[in-house]
């Protein structure tokens, strides 16, 4: 599962950004029958929460593939931005390129 470009339909104003501050994450796994055969099957249960608010702002079930390609991609954003916190000169303002986005799965 490498790292592809995607290019969204909607616009990046249609979604507004939400802070959660902690995140529950847990299992689902349930025996699924194809035919004669029986076998596991599983999904990763992500729920984003907002604490102060007591609140779930959302949840996300993700396949183990998916959930693989987040970590790889977490853990690698993670170094980059220790890396910057960790510089002593302040970033250059971005410019916006569009809505093409990083896919991960």
């Amino acid at each position: 599962m490498g790292e592809r470009k995607l290019e969204l339909r909607t616009a990046p104003k249609s979604v507004t950004p939400i802070f959660a501050d902690e995140v529950l994450v847990g299992i689902t796994i349930k025996a699924a029958k194809r035919g004669e055969e029986v076998r596991k099957e599983g999904v990763i249960r992500l729920a984003f929460i907002d604490i102060m608010r007591s609140q779930v702002l959302a949840e996300f079930v993700i396949l183990p593939e998916t959930a693989r390609s987040l970590h790889k991609v977490l853990g690698e954003t993670l170094k980059r931005f220790s890396e910057e916190m960790a510089r002593k000169e302040m970033p250059k303002p971005k410019r916006a390129e569009g809505p093409s986005t990083s896919y991960v799965g």
